[in-house]
């Protein structure tokens, strides 16, 4: 029999090739044969009929049978020969399996994706039958280079789909530092949609896009949460912070963005944090540089500062100030004298971002 040989990638094999080639030659009955595997995986093909001949497993099939066979092999990436009869057979006999008695064969090599077809000249017009084999590999080809298009794309497509949640972090972090303005996160989210129904739908084409799909719905995860904030963490009204006015011990500018937070964590000596942003903040980083109850981060006392939560605390960079107030002694950045339960006010404002943050929580001192 004449020979054709192909190379063609694995993904690009699908079930539409397969009946274009077969019907290439126009033949009623198929076989379909491959090589010897487990019983147990036999069994995840599920026919009515399977013969067995020296290690060799054969299928004759029907036409309403072909497809849901032909894609379960797919699937589980078997080797596979194809191949039609001069005659009919229904068992697999030394004389079936004889190459005179084969018109045809489609041979499929998995791990090599390499794809041969024999067929018989006398009775297949060999010019007619290369030329509409060689239009369907073109017509592979051409898919090929069409699915790296789209692989390339999508790889871009999941850079842009990651990078959007902190790119709008960043864009609301440039508005406020609020959580005002939180909501404006889900407008991002067509683009981690777009990458969920684009990964589904071009992953039945065999193109590797599960990252699509997985990164996709975290980034939209997270977009939906962040955005949930504008509606669980409001913003107080900012004339409620003038009740700290007499704690923080500096006059307070009129107008400013406030948020509370409730905490109620022991390890990080928080029970509420109270969040300032201040819009006009000259007259009050003037009042703070004067006052003698804030004290720049880098000249505070050490001992003091231990009380200071960890939610709050400003790095060697930062341009900061400290205050502690314990409300039973009434006094400033000292530290208690006598053992018990006190409750204590730590401040840090912050003039590179001209914000105030005030964490007050309970502490069971010991001397």
């Amino acid at each position: 029999m004449e020979k054709i040989s192909y190379t063609i990638p694995k993904e690009n094999l699908d079930f539409p090739i397969i009946k274009k080639l077969i019907n290439v030659f126009k033949t009623k009955e198929i076989w379909l044969s491959f090589d010897s595997i487990s019983k147990n995986e036999v069994k995840k093909i599920k026919t009515d009929k399977i013969f067995i001949n020296k290690d060799k497993f054969y299928m004759k099939l029907k036409k309403n049978q072909f497809y849901y066979v032909i894609s379960q092999i797919l699937e589980l990436n078997y080797n596979f020969c194809l191949f039609s009869l001069k005659k009919e057979y229904n068992s697999v006999t030394k004389e079936m399996i004889n190459d005179k008695e084969i018109l045809y064969k489609i041979n499929f090599d998995n791990s090599k994706g390499k794809l041969n077809i024999n067929f018989d000249l006398e009775k297949f017009n060999k010019i007619t039958t290369q030329v509409k084999l060689d239009n369907i590999i073109k017509e592979i080809n051409t898919r090929d280079k069409q699915r790296k298009q789209i692989s390339n794309g999508m790889v871009i497509l999941f850079i842009v789909t990651v990078l959007t949640f902190f790119i709008a972090g960043n864009i609301i972090s440039e508005i406020s530092i609020n959580t005002e303005y939180m909501w404006s996160m889900w407008l991002w989210l067509p683009i981690p949609i777009l990458s969920i129904i684009l990964g589904y739908k071009y992953q039945k084409m065999k193109v590797k896009c599960k990252k699509n799909i997985i990164g996709g719905y975290i980034v939209a995860f997270m977009l939906l949460l962040f955005g949930f904030y504008t509606f669980i963490f409001p913003n107080e009204n900012y004339q409620e912070i003038f009740k700290l006015e007499g704690i923080i011990n500096v006059p307070l500018p009129n107008d400013g963005i406030y948020t509370i937070t409730k905490w109620n964590d022991k390890a990080l000596k928080c029970n509420t944090l109270h969040d300032v942003y201040f819009k006009e903040h000259e007259e009050l980083e003037r009042e703070i540089e004067n006052s003698k109850t804030w004290v720049k981060s880098n000249s505070f006392n050490s001992n003091v500062e231990t009380l200071i939560s960890p939610l709050i605390t400003c790095s060697d960079e930062e341009n900061c100030y400290y205050s502690v107030y314990i409300k039973e002694t009434d006094l400033y950045n000292t530290l208690p004298t006598e053992n018990g339960l006190y409750h204590i006010y730590t401040m840090v404002y912050n003039q590179d971002i001209h914000r105030l943050k005030i964490v007050e929580y309970n502490y069971s001192y010991d001397v």
